[in-house]
């Protein structure tokens, strides 16, 4: 069960890194090419001038200059809510697993102190 939990922690946590190789600068077109290629630019400056916008947002990330910029996405907020709940059990169970290796050590001296 914790394999279960940690691989899906880490599945999360994956997905909301940006893990693409993809992204440097430079918007990849439909076919592959970069759009600098594509506007007849050449280098970073080259093309339409500005590179505003050229991002793409990920999962869970608004779309930029969109009108709820500023708010947390449902996606968002369900991973926030499984993330929290993942680690609210953890907590549970490390504290349960605290508390029984303690009761374990006061019965165990408890016993030894009888004899």
């Amino acid at each position: 069960m914790k394999l279960l939990y940690f691989s899906f922690f880490i599945f999360i946590l994956f997905e909301l890194t940006d893990c693409s190789n993809n992204d440097k600068g430079k918007q990849v077109d439909e076919y592959g090419e970069h759009q600098s290629e594509v506007r007849g630019g050449r280098g970073s400056r080259g093309g339409r001038g500005t590179r505003r916008g050229s991002r793409v947002p990920h999962l869970g990330e608004p779309a930029p200059g969109s009108a709820v910029q500023g708010r947390i996405t449902s996606t968002n907020q369900e991973i926030q809510k499984l993330i929290r709940e993942l680690t609210e059990s953890i907590q549970a169970k490390r504290r349960q697993n605290f508390i029984d290796k303690r009761r374990y050590k006061n019965q165990k001296a408890a016993i030894e102190k009888e004899f």
